[in-house]
Formats: C-alpha cells, sequence, structure tokens
C-alpha cells in the first residue's frame, strides 16, 4: 500500500474508532489507556500475589479503550494496522517525539504537528509561530494560522457532534480522506 493510502486508511479507521467508542478524543494528552488488560501488557500485574514482569519481545497491541489526541489516534492506529511495535519499545507511548517518529512511514512530521496545532489550538513547540519579546505574543505563520482557524470553526460546529474534542478529530481525519491523505487546514 503506497503511503498516501495508508494515511488514508488510517484516518479511515480512526473514524471508525471513534463510532466504535474505542477512541476518546481528549485535549492535552497524546494517548491515555483505559484498558486494564493492555495497562497490564505494557507494565505487568500481579498475579496470585506475585508481580509477573510483561514479557517484552511480544508485539504490542492495542487497547480496546483509550483517550487520545490528533497523533496519539493515528499512532494508535497504525500500531494496530501495521502491529510492527514491540513491548520493549513501548516507551513510545504518550511522547510525542517518538510518536511523530513511528508515523513517520506514512505522515510527514511537519504534516502531523499542523494537525496538533489544528486539534489542540495551540502551537506549543513553536513550529508554525515565533514568539515576537516586543509585543509578548506568539506570531503565526500563514498555515499555523490556518490551523487555528481550523480549530476555531469545528470546536464550535455541532454538524459533528457535541464534544468539541471529537468534532475536531472528526473533522480532521474527513479532511485527510478528501484531500488524498494531507491534512489541508
Amino acid at each position: 500500500m503506497s503511503k498516501k493510502s495508508e494515511r488514508i486508511a488510517i484516518a479511515k479507521d480512526v473514524l471508525s474508532q471513534i463510532f466504535a467508542k474505542k477512541f476518546i478524543p481528549k485535549h492535552g494528552d497524546y494517548f491515555h489507556s483505559l484498558d486494564e488488560e493492555f495497562n497490564s501488557q505494557l507494565y505487568g500485574a500481579y498475579v496470585n500475589g506475585e508481580y509477573v514482569m510483561p514479557d517484552q519481545e511480544s508485539q504490542l497491541r492495542p487497547p480496546k479503550k483509550c483517550e487520545v489526541c490528533a497523533i496519539g489516534c493515528m499512532f494508535v492506529s497504525a500500531i494496530d494496522r501495521n502491529n510492527k511495535l514491540q513491548l520493549k519499545d513501548s516507551n513510545v507511548l504518550g511522547q510525542d517525539e517518538r510518536m511523530v517518529n513511528y508515523l513517520s512511514d506514512w505522515f510527514d512530521s511537519r504534516q502531523l504537528r499542523l494537525m496538533e496545532v489544528a486539534f489542540e489550538g495551540t502551537d506549543e513547540l513553536e513550529e508554525f509561530s515565533k514568539f515576537d519579546y516586543h509585543t509578548d505574543k506568539l506570531v503565526y505563520s500563514s498555515l499555523g494560522l490556518k490551523a487555528l482557524t481550523f480549530h476555531e470553526k469545528y470546536r464550535k460546529d455541532k454538524r459533528y457532534g457535541d464534544n468539541s474534542a471529537e468534532r475536531l478529530m472528526r473533522a480532521m481525519m474527513n479532511n485527510v480522506i478528501r484531500n488524498d491523505g494531507t491534512f489541508k487546514p
């Protein structure tokens, strides 16, 4: 499958996971598992009063339910679709740079960062903005401004549901599908 086709497939999968209530879009967190079995697989568990370490060589299966941001949802979908992440590599969870690196097989890192700005409504890494010390404000590039405008538009648009994080995520994934695998705010 081409990179473009895989990006579209990931976006479609994210939408289906949202509709199935497996992905709960949430602002402010890349990834948070709500699945005890997944958490046991990741961190180990107590069995009959004894702590059992997880098998570090096993494949990491995605959680049955989790809270995710823009990068997080595509990351979990990519794990599910491609299943090439081993448990010993699981320290990637919740660390944006490592998640972006994992997704770089299909997405350009700048595209992922742009989607994160559109989802969160801020550019904390200042990739699409710079701080102006004279005015004490962030000055956004035209692409950064488009992402912020996208955020404001879909945060309020009730056609995509009542939850603003879910509305934004659904709108972003539909945007990726509509634009042949590229997010265009």
